[in-house]
């Protein structure tokens, strides 16, 4: 949720009662600095997040080209569900003899 101008102002009001005018530059400063290394460290969590995410998804595809140089079959699904079990209605049924 953003922050109003309205809610600005009054923190910008209580800080220069609390802080006094000669030393509010300072402390907005050292509030810019925490930020902008807040900003760094989430760009550079998210950074690694993707990084890991790609390299799941190449070690799923490296283990796909080898099965397929193999000659094993490889579904083409991914997921949980990419080695589905057959269901009764795909296994043939024997009618019973005379």
């Amino acid at each position: 949720m953003p922050i109003g101008w309205a809610e600005l102002l009054v923190i910008a009001i209580i800080a220069l009662v609390v802080v006094g005018p000669k030393d509010l530059p300072r402390l907005v400063r050292m509030v810019g600095k925490a930020i902008a290394h807040l900003r760094t460290m989430g760009r550079e969590l998210q950074a690694s997040f993707d990084e890991l995410s790609r390299e799941a998804e190449l070690d799923e595809l490296r283990r796909e080209v080898n099965a397929l140089r193999a000659g094993t079959p490889v579904s083409v699904e991914r997921g949980p569900k990419a080695t589905a079990k057959p269901t009764p209605a795909d296994t043939p049924e024997t009618e019973p003899g005379p």
